[in-house]
């Protein structure tokens, strides 16, 4: 491994590597319910329990019980 010659070079390298964990998850979370949404056998009803259980399962391992969006307008 390459020597770290300051702290700013250490800050970069973590907040990459943190950047990439944090890219990982959510393209984890959206490939599942991509999944669910086209899913040809599951009813709309169904799609939508399928999608609130995956956010369901988001929001108690992140201990999270509200999700806030800042919408871009």
């Amino acid at each position: 491994m390459a020597e770290i010659t300051n702290s700013k070079e250490l800050v970069d390298i973590f907040a990459n590597e943190v950047s990439l964990a944090v890219e990982k998850a959510v393209d984890c979370w959206m490939s599942q319910i991509e999944d669910v949404l086209g899913d040809v056998k599951l009813t709309s009803f169904e799609k939508l329990q399928a999608t609130r259980a995956i956010i369901g399962t988001y929001k108690r391992l992140t201990g999270k019980s509200w999700l806030e969006c800042h919408r871009v307008a």
